[in-house]
């Protein structure tokens, strides 16, 4: 059934208008090893096309006795019925001292190789505040926009990582806020629903299967609007990541699946 214009720009004024859920403990630093790398692909669902891959590398390093961590990224292929793009994502999480902060730049390139956009984020917990910057290259026009922050607010790049805590809480639930590249902050609720064995690119995994689910206004229209949003992640530790399913983005957008292909941890 196609979605009315009217519902659509409703779900997209509840999402312009969503908060943090409440101030919160600091995460703790995810289970990591010294470097990790790995590779993944994105389909369509429905016709099983082949979207986007993406290869990342997180390195940790010690400094004035806390973890650090740097995330780079390289991606190529059509996300979000956008044309095609490749593009390279700097990201570094200083976020277990006393001044927590994480900052990232976001660089697209054309199929030509022309660049055409760059996002830059700054998250300063200290202050609860967060900056997002996009800078169209081909017009110079820059877009910001300021977020509110508490301590357990995550970009979709640490989402991952983060999970790697979940099968430790208690009654193996969390909650948390997801800043979105377009700095909508989204309450998330995690729960783990039992395991699975999941067969991706990368091998035969026995995986923890967990369901993300908005909360509040918004995770009310996402329940109507968005298909259901699961990960699996290992059981065996440290619980990495193998398969996402879910919306692409925002309402209207196709689901698809995230597969792992390759992962290789120091």
């Amino acid at each position: 059934m196609p979605v009315r214009k009217s519902t659509v720009l409703l779900t997209v004024l509840l999402l312009s208008l969503a908060r943090p859920a409440w101030p919160a403990e600091r995460m703790p630093m995810p289970p990591l090893g010294k470097v990790e790398r790995g590779e993944y692909r994105a389909r369509d669902v429905r016709t099983g096309a082949d979207l986007w891959r993406v290869q990342w590398t997180v390195g940790q390093e010690i400094k004035d006795g806390r973890p650090v961590l740097r995330l780079h990224e390289e991606g190529k292929g059509t996300r979000e019925s956008l044309a095609p793009l490749t593009w390279t994502v700097g990201m570094i999480i200083d976020l277990w001292g006393e001044a927590p902060r994480l900052s990232s730049r976001r660089e697209a390139r054309d199929e030509t190789g022309q660049p055409v956009q760059i996002e830059d984020r700054d998250f300063d917990y200290a202050r609860g505040a967060g900056r997002l910057v996009t800078t169209d290259l081909r017009t110079g026009d820059k877009e910001s926009k300021n977020v509110r922050l508490n301590a357990q607010s995550i970009p979709p790049e640490l989402l991952p990582a983060a999970l790697r805590l979940l099968p430790s809480t208690k009654e193996q639930q969390m909650r948390f806020d997801l800043v979105t590249r377009g700095g909508f902050v989204l309450g998330i609720q995690v729960k783990l629903l039992g395991r699975e064995r999941v067969e991706v690119p990368a091998g035969s995994f026995d995986c923890f299967k967990l369901e993300l689910d908005p909360t509040g206004l918004v995770g009310i229209v996402a329940d109507i609007l968005l298909p259901r949003l699961f990960m699996w992640h290992t059981v065996a530790a440290p619980h990495f990541w193998v398969k996402y399913q879910g919306p692409e983005g925002g309402p209207g957008s196709r689901e698809i699946v995230r597969e792992l292909t390759r992962f290789e941890t120091q």
